[in-house]
């Protein structure tokens, strides 16, 4: 039996280009420490201080400008560093003269991941493949995985690296031998389309949220077991996920082509939320890329949307 979250109400506030961003479709968003949101779109990377935003776009003519207007990730290092990946490299923002320099250590390329575990390294991927460099050592490590491509990586909070092959495989990293654990996805799941995978997050150090382009998976690495989250709803084979994102104990948001997705571990139920027509506090759009927590605001309240939406809940 489908059972679902009791519903409450979600408030959204929404953000167009009329007030000033520079594109209505988020790639992806961070907050820095000093509590600035940051966005990247297609077309320019954008600073928010809650009320107005700033514009950063390539200029030709500025070298210290940004090197491209198509923004693929952020990440803000324990240094208050903001890293950009680009369709052009990486580059590093300069709070105090605000420009950029381009990262040189390596190839420019499309940077579709910049993450940060516990041991000052960044986990770049560009161009698919995968980069550890360390921010204190400067010591760059390349993993390329033979016949395959780094498609997805998500660091847990207790500073696990895990990351996705184009093969169908997930790899957990094990910094004593500095290597990777594998797990064949295609195989486990006993021969059913789970090769592409989109994102994954982490829950604790033996299970794995796995999304693929229509389902989303529960995998336990100690048993091998794969549980559809959404059996028995209506959606259950047919998600895509963007994005996904613990909201509180037990409750988890996923960033979807078609809405947004709410499931409850601890009791099984869940809930999907779309742009309503006639509502102007529904989500302006049902393709959410990316989600960030205002770390400044109430545990509840604050949560920005792929797409630049503000949620309130009440």
């Amino acid at each position: 039996m489908a059972c679902f979250l009791e519903a409450q109400p979600y408030y959204f506030r929404n953000y167009q280009v009329n007030e000033g961003i520079s594109s209505n479709t988020i790639t992806c968003i961070t907050q820095d420490k000093k509590g600035f949101m940051w966005f990247g779109t297609r077309n320019g990377l954008n600073r928010f201080d809650g009320t107005t935003f700033k514009v950063f776009r390539s200029d030709v003519g500025n070298p210290k400008s940004i090197g491209s207007n198509s923004i693929l990730s952020l990440f803000e290092d324990q240094r208050e560093r903001l890293w950009v990946g680009t369709y052009k490299g990486v580059y590093l923002y300069n709070a105090a003269r605000e420009s950029f320099s381009l990262f040189t250590a390596i190839p420019p390329g499309e940077v579709r991941y910049i993450g940060g575990d516990l041991k000052n390294n960044l986990w770049l991927v560009a161009n698919y493949v995968l980069y550890r460099y360390n921010t204190i050592t400067s010591h760059l490590q390349v993993y390329s995985f033979p016949n395959t491509q780094t498609v997805a990586v998500s660091i847990a909070e207790s500073g696990d690296v895990w990351c996705a092959t184009s093969g169908g495989l997930v790899k957990k990293y094990d910094p004593v031998g500095d290597a990777f654990v594998n797990y064949s996805i295609a195989s486990l799941f006993k021969g059913r389309d789970t090769t592409f995978i989109q994102t994954m997050y982490p829950i604790s150090d033996s299970t794995l949220l796995i999304a693929t382009l229509n389902q989303s998976l529960l995998f336990n690495v100690k048993s091998g077991r794969f549980d559809n989250i959404f059996r028995g709803k209506s959606w259950a084979d047919k998600i895509q996920v963007h994005k996904i994102i613990r909201q509180s104990s037990g409750l988890y948001w996923f960033g979807t082509e078609n809405g947004l997705y709410i499931h409850d571990f601890n009791t099984g139920a869940s809930e999907q939320i779309q742009k309503e027509y006639a509502n102007p506090y529904s989500i302006d759009d049902n393709v959410i890329t990316d989600f960030c927590k205002d770390k400044e605001g109430p545990p509840g309240s604050g949560l920005f949307l792929g797409g630049l939406i503000t949620i309130q809940s009440n």
